[in-house]
């Protein structure tokens, strides 16, 4: 291997690929996990009992990341060990569906897959950012994005085309079940030029702590951390708060809107689009002005995207509430990781962005189970993006209230490097 670190083009053409790849595994087999679910007969209980462990197992390996990294020795072997633990878990997907392995083995896969997947969040987080220019980054996600949203929005369409053309074809619950196999592996396939990308791009530049902490001393750290505390409550409340009602939108939307897999496709569809419509603007955005402020009014528009879905059970409304949510979620992931990116030391980074997802991924373990469980005995279909509602809102009143993100001692440096931040000024 060169000691030469390759050109920043280089980098950028691998991580424009690797996300174009991504998106389309994303759109074409993962946004159809819970579609073939559902076409199992599995109940939205089962569906948020599923959701919900894989939150939890999803936290619990996060807490071990740094770990990883140590045994491995660089955060890009832990990448790539993990996407290809995922690549065969997918391809274990395909013979089981085809083979009709049932409803619960299936979900045991899909549980396998998105732990994988979300195990390596915090470590591809921390390894991109030393890759990307530090001044850039806003612009080098909205040009990633410009590409990864109509890939993944594609994918949706043609998912959604061929899921409706097999199964009308051949018909029954063998239609169903080739018509799936067929996505999957369209997926699988993706997932694979996605592992190449990203094996193809340099370590980087990594400075470790002087030792990895374990889960309980992570937790231990965060919690010493005043402004640490105060940060990861509010993405705790608001995972909380999307989870309620995430496990509950695709049986929703089949079993209680009655909309066909191409209805189901487009309302996906549209968000994706949304979001890529999205991108250019925020990118500029968040290079230029900072993320602080965004960060903030983009929490507090949470709320409006459960309220949308609240309020009507019309298809073309639940469309123009979709275009918004993806254009509120597009600023609210972006600005986040530039927020935690910018306020933290690179040493500590993988250490906030661990924190940051195993806070979320324990919310969301409690809001799936609480989801699934209104939305199997309420009478109230809506009930659950009422208390998403309510939940988002409290989330943004949170943030609004945080006066700063910084370490209150020496002690509390581990976490954050000694870097401060003024959030609510």
């Amino acid at each position: 291997m060169s000691s030469q670190r390759p050109p920043v083009k280089n980098r950028l053409r691998h991580f424009i690929g690797d996300g174009i790849w991504a998106s389309v595994c994303d759109g074409v087999a993962e946004s159809n996990f819970t579609a073939f679910a559902t076409a199992l007969s599995a109940s939205p209980g089962q569906l948020s009992v599923l959701l919900s462990s894989q939150s939890l197992l999803g936290c619990w390996l996060q807490l071990w990341s740094e770990k990883l990294i140590f045994f491995f020795g660089s955060r890009k072997r832990v990448v790539l060990t993990l996407v290809s633990l995922q690549v065969a878990t997918l391809a274990t997907m395909i013979l089981a569906t085809f083979f009709e392995a049932g409803p619960l083995a299936f979900m045991g896969l899909m549980l396998l897959f998105v732990a994988f997947g979300s195990t390596s969040g915090a470590v591809w987080n921390s390894w991109i950012s030393d890759l990307l220019p530090a001044r850039r980054r806003g612009y080098c996600f909205g040009v990633r994005n410009q590409r990864t949203y109509p890939a993944s929005s594609l994918a949706l369409v043609a998912a959604g085309a061929i899921l409706l053309s097999i199964e009308s074809a051949l018909g029954g619950g063998r239609g169903t079940q080739i018509a799936f196999c067929v996505i999957f592996f369209i997926g699988l396939t993706a997932k694979l030029l996605s592992l190449r990308h990203l094996a193809l791009q340099p370590d980087g530049q990594c400075e470790l702590p002087t030792r990895a902490l374990g889960p309980i001393e992570l937790v231990k750290t965060c919690y010493r951390d005043r402004g640490s505390r105060q940060v990861l409550c509010f993405f705790g409340v608001m995972g909380f708060a999307v989870s309620v009602s995430a496990a509950f939108q695709a049986p929703y939307l089949l079993t209680t809107l009655h909309l066909n897999y191409l209805q189901f496709t487009l309302v996906t569809a549209v968000f994706v689009i949304s979001r890529f419509l999205a991108a250019p603007w925020v990118g500029r955005i968040a290079d230029r002005r900072g993320s602080r402020q965004p960060f903030l009014i983009s929490a507090a528009l949470m709320p409006l995207v459960a309220l949308g879905w609240a309020l009507s059970t019309n298809f073309y409304a639940l469309l123009l509430t979709q275009i918004f949510a993806g254009m509120i979620w597009t600023g609210f992931d972006l600005f986040s990781f530039t927020f935690l990116t910018e306020s933290t030391g690179s040493a500590y980074r993988q250490r906030i962005f661990a924190a940051k997802n195993v806070a979320w991924n324990l919310a969301a373990f409690a809001g799936a189970l609480a989801g699934g469980a209104l939305g199997s005995f309420s009478m109230l279909p809506a009930l659950v993006f009422w208390v998403s509602f309510a939940g988002r809102g409290a989330a943004a009143l949170f943030l609004l209230r945080v006066s700063q993100y910084a370490p209150e001692s020496e002690s509390s440096a581990s976490l954050t490097s000694g870097t401060v931040t003024n959030v609510a000024a």
